[in-house]
């Protein structure tokens, strides 16, 4: 039976962006360690000339601190995206990714029985998570990036109610079966799949509600790896706005 990694990310709705979104990619674990990790590897000595340097998109783009500064350079800068745009393209990773504008679900809804944002996203890619991994015949694990210990504590009690009664369309045996564990780390602990997932659900919320990228962007090489669900359906099961 085939083991697939899923690493998951999230970007916050913080001014001026109004969408949270929740997204990361499922890679099969053979495929992670033997041939995404080194070519990660690879482009962190070829740019950067450091393995251990940590990919963050935002420092990237901004390109202040000292260890990012050689991203100021064009031929470097492109160098760099375009060799990450194709890991996606060259390789078998499947994308997941949920939005949402928390401010109107919160008014359109109106209550104080609401569950958060992260939840409600969380449901929906644990759910097309399960379906991937009952049609690819696999187990699970999913990794999330740490936050602090109350936050993380938060999200597996969330997960674990998934676990108790299932998700809206998948039950809990489906659940419970098909994702094996439900895991944090930091992405100081140099965890190449987090660093993958970290260019992810900004990049899937512009696309999702048009808003341009900026350049160099990867967003195409993203969207080609959006889940369909085997039945064409990518806003169904690879990027749901919510």
């Amino acid at each position: 039976m085939k083991e697939y990694y899923l690493f998951l990310d999230e970007s916050k709705n913080t001014p001026p962006s109004v969408y949270f979104a929740l997204g990361g990619c499922a890679i099969e674990k053979n495929l992670y360690e033997e041939k995404i990790c080194p070519s990660i590897r690879k482009i962190k000595k070829d740019i950067f000339a450091d393995e251990n340097i940590i990919l963050h998109e935002s420092e990237l783009r901004i390109a202040k601190k000292d260890i990012y500064k050689v991203m100021r350079q064009k031929e470097k800068r492109e160098l760099f995206w375009s060799s990450l745009g194709e890991v996606f393209a060259e390789n078998d990773i499947t994308i997941f990714a949920a939005v949402i504008n928390p401010d109107n679900y919160k008014s359109k809804y109106n209550s104080r029985f609401l569950n958060d944002e992260y939840f409600v996203c969380l449901e929906v890619i644990v759910e097309n998570f399960v379906h991937f991994l009952e049609k690819h015949n696999a187990i699970g694990e999913m990794y999330l990036e740490s936050q602090n210990p109350k936050a993380d504590n938060r999200l597996t009690n969330c997960f674990q109610k998934l676990v108790k009664r299932g998700t809206r369309c998948m039950n809990n045996h489906a659940v419970r079966t098909q994702i094996a564990t439900f895991n944090f780390y930091q992405k100081s602990d140099l965890n190449i799949g987090l660093q993958i997932a970290d260019f992810i659900p900004n990049t899937m919320k512009k696309y999702a509600y048009g808003i341009k990228n900026k350049k160099p962007s990867i967003e195409n090489e993203i969207a080609k790896c959006l889940y369909d669900g085997q039945v064409g359906e990518v806003d169904v099961f690879g990027l749901k706005k919510l």
